[in-house]
Parts: C-alpha cells; structure tokens; sequence
C-alpha cells in the first residue's frame, strides 16, 4: 500500500499483534529491505491491545508504535444469522471489517459459521462493529480419545493411505498434505489432513458425499482433523497476479548471480541446453543448489534439479549458454517408489515420489574453486533431517537464494503433499509460502538450496517448482513451493555437503 495506515491488535510476540484474523509481523525498515528486517520491539507491551502505523503489505513495514489502547476491543459472543450478522444479547449485531469513520464497505463474512455459535470483537457503537475480526475458534468436538490423536507425520501419512477413496471424493480436491489445523488465520496444536480445493463454498451447498469429513480415522482408532484450504488455479501466465516486485538489495544480488563474477557458490544461474540441442532458441537457466562431493568418486559440483541438470553427459554452463562451460551432467533421477522414500510407513499402487534432482560435476580445472555455502546467505550447517515420527518440521522457518528471485524467506507450512493425476499417486515432500505475500520462488530458481532461516543455516530441502506449477491434470496450486527432503537426496544420489 502506498499510504501509511494505523491498525490496532494485542501484542502476542516480540514484533508481533493480532490484528483481524491474522497474526501480523511489525518491520522498522521498508519491505525493499526485507532480506534483514528489523523487528519493532513490542515487547513491553505483550498482551496488551495497541495501534501500529506503517504500512501494511502482509506484515507491517516502515513500522511505529502509537499508543496504548486502554479499552481494547469489545467482544460479542452470539450465533450467526446471516452473511455479516449475529444474534447477541444485546440484539443483531451487523460486523465490518472497516472503522466507523472509515468510507469503505466492508462487511465481515461470516457465512462459514452459519448457525455456529462465535466470539467476534472490535470496536460496538450501538448495534454495529466496527474493525470486527473473529476470534480463535477451538476445532469442533469429534467424539473421539484424546490419546489416540495423530501425534506425528507418520501417524498422519498412514490415516491419509486409510482414507483414499474418501479424500479423493472431496469436491474439486487439488491433492492433500499433513500439517497443523488453523482456525481463523490461528495455528492450533492439531495435527491435521489438509485438503486443498479451488474455493471454499458454504458446507450445505456441497452433497454429503463430496464433503470434507471434520475428521478422518485408521482402522486402528488413531484419528486426526481435516482442514480444507483454498489452493487456487489461473488458466493461463497471463492471468496470474502480478509477482511481488523485488527490492534494490535483491535486484543487485540476482545481477551477482547472472554475471560470473561472484565464483562457483551456492545460488549461481546455470546455463544448460535440454536433449542437447545446443541453439539459443533451445536454451534454459536454473540455479546451482550447493556445492556437494560424491562419496564413491571424491568428484566435486553442485547438486541441482533433473530438469536443470537434464541428461548424464551434458554439458553445462556458467554464467551463460556458450559462456562458460563449467562441467557435466553425470547423475540424475527422478521419482522414487513411495514405500522406499517413506520407509514402508506406506505403499500405494501406482505412486511414486517425485524427487528431481542431478549432480552436475565440475571439470577438473575448477574443482579446487568450488565454495561451500550459498551466495549472500554465507556459511551453512550441517544437514537438517526431518524427523516424520515428529511434527517439528511443521513451521520452520527457512531462507534461501535462486537466480530469478534472488533471497527470500518462507516457512514450511506441510509435508507429503500428494495428488492423483490420471492413473498416478504423486508425492513430494514439503510445501512452502513466502512470507509477507512475496513469491518464494520462480522460474529459473529450480534447484535451489533451503536452509533454516536461523544463524546455523542448516540445509533442509531441494526446491523443485511452484508458484502456479501444473501438478494434476487441469489445476494448480497457486502460492506453493514445492521442495523434496535434502537428506535423503543426498543418500539417494551417494553426496555429501562440500
């Protein structure tokens, strides 16, 4: 937004309010300069309701505190009667997103809690609130053991292999994968099966049969919620929005990792020729992911994507087609069955695990000016592994450089993502979100390299698409990228970390 706004919100972490339905991160410096944000200290405050100025795109930029807000919001519990509206006890109370001086209309859509009874607060003047956000809601009551909920990744994969035919029944579905469940923009402590469809619709309209159960259950009695999510499709490139503009930092860092100036690091654009047709109008560009070695042959290069790396023996290019060759390709691979990637946990018919990736091994030549680490990221840790008798990897918070859109944050929000296209059960392993609305990835930043986005920097997963990539058959997931576990990557392709 160009304009600076106040918006007010309890203070529930360092740098952070709840303002509406979401959680919102408060920046001192502009979104330009989002490499390295600098938290508005709250801190003193926690807990308390206060207003904020700056200016909101996503998280809060440009951030200052205001004051205070001694009253706070006012809360009105009541069930809901229709689009905006509750029945309270202080009678039908009409709920807008917007202030009372404010020219806008904006009611707050409630429709989704039809007939539900909810808290919602912000600012009552007579029978109207105003700044009106909903508050967290617990998920419903489901009859069933506390101690036999899903408490692990492994837990949710084997109830997802239980359930199908029910899964595939939900209307529109884009795929599904394990994560937590949210409610109103609010992480619970529920593992969950989440389902993506193209648009939520009111519960009633959708027939019983297509509908997303609230819960789903082994033959074992272990059971976990669901949580439908709104994924999304575009037609066509051109009817996508507008990517996120990147700042002057970032912008100057993408020209580093196009020139050949910067070295052989973690981060560079590859230059590469598919089937080895070496003409321009045949040429493509990914990112070097990070520099590696090969335990059997002691070869040093950069592992990338298959579809960067494209065949064994091709020859591959730095900064650009023809200039200059920096090696060749000598091992890649693709998918992997689900019941080797998974370790038997589960074992579909027809479905393997998309992994994509390939070592690109430098000559000889340059093999003693390969560089460890990932172009302005620095230095990185060991290996991360993912635990899947865990939940931890759910929300971790990652960081990472590619030669499109230069350095951007995100955080790993589910894993096993899985959808049918045809006659095939395809999985991958994370999906991840940008923060603050950017795009965590784009063409041409195939192959990158993510690290926790933490002073270890620690390697956790190879990227591999996203951001409208074509998945099943006539739709898309929109906002995700799409990323394969690093560790068994690594053991798969016989590497180590240089």
């Amino acid at each position: 937004m160009s304009n600076r706004e106040t918006i007010s919100g309890q203070v529930v972490g360092r740098n952070t309010i709840r303002y509406r339905e979401s959680v919102v991160a408060c920046w001192e410096n502009a979104i330009q300069a989002a490499i390295a944000p600098q938290p508005l200290d709250l801190s003193a405050h926690e807990g308390r309701h206060v207003e904020v100025s700056g200016r909101l795109h996503g998280d809060l930029w440009e951030a200052r505190f205001e004051r205070v807000v001694e009253d706070g919001p006012t809360q009105v519990t009541g069930e809901v009667v229709g689009y905006n509206m509750i029945q309270a006890s202080q009678g039908c109370i009409h709920c807008y997103r917007h202030g009372m001086i404010e020219a806008w209309y904006m009611p707050l859509n409630l429709l989704e809690y039809f007939g539900r009874t909810i808290t919602v607060s912000g600012d009552l003047q007579g029978t109207t609130l105003y700044k009106a956000a909903i508050a967290p809601l617990e998920p419903p009551e489901v009859g069933r053991n506390p101690q036999t909920e899903a408490a692990s990744l492994n837990d949710l994969l084997r109830i997802r292999q239980a359930n199908r035919e029910r899964i595939e029944a939900v209307n529109g579905n884009l795929g599904t994968a394990l994560g937590f469940k949210w409610t109103n923009g609010q992480r619970t402590d529920h593992p969950c099966i989440i389902v993506f469809v193209p648009q939520k619709t009111l519960s009633w309209l959708v027939p019983d049969e297509e509908r997303a159960p609230d819960l789903f259950e082994d033959a074992d009695g272990c059971w976990c919620y669901s949580d439908v999510v709104t994924g999304g499709k575009a037609p066509s490139l051109e009817e996508m929005d507008p990517l996120p503009p990147l700042g002057a930092e970032n912008r100057q860092i993408i020209s580093e990792l196009r020139s050949g100036r910067v070295g052989l690091i973690g981060g560079i654009q590859l230059a590469f020729f598919p089937d080895g047709v070496e003409d321009w109008n045949n040429a493509g560009v990914g990112t070097a992911g990070i520099a590696v070695r090969h335990r059997s042959t002691g070869r040093v290069g950069f592992l990338t994507n298959q579809h960067v790396s494209d065949a064994p023996g091709r020859r591959i290019y730095h900064p650009w087609h023809h200039y200059f060759p920096i090696g060749q390709t000598t091992n890649t691979r693709t998918h992997e069955p689900d019941q080797v990637w998974y370790d038997g946990v589960i074992d579909e018919s027809r479905s393997y695990v998309r992994c994509d990736c390939g070592f690109v091994e430098v000559g000889d030549h340059l093999a003693g000016r390969v560089a460890p680490g990932l172009h302005a990221i620095g230095a990185t840790g060991d290996l991360l592994p993912i635990d899947p008798e865990t939940m931890e990897i759910i929300g971790r918070k990652v960081i990472s450089v590619g030669r499109t859109r230069g350095v951007q944050r995100g955080t790993i929000v589910a894993y096993s993502y899985e959808f049918t296209d045809e006659y095939y059960s395809i999985y991958t392993d994370l999906l991840i979100i940008g923060e603050a609305g950017n795009a965590f990835s784009w063409k041409g930043d195939s192959g990158k390299v993510i690290v926790t986005d933490d002073e270890e920097h620690r390697p956790v997963a190879l990227l591999w698409g996203g951001w409208q990539e074509r998945l099943r058959h006539g739709r898309e997931q929109e906002n995700w990228t799409y990323a394969i576990d690093l560790g068994k990557v690594l053991h798969l392709m016989d590497l180590a970390l240089l």
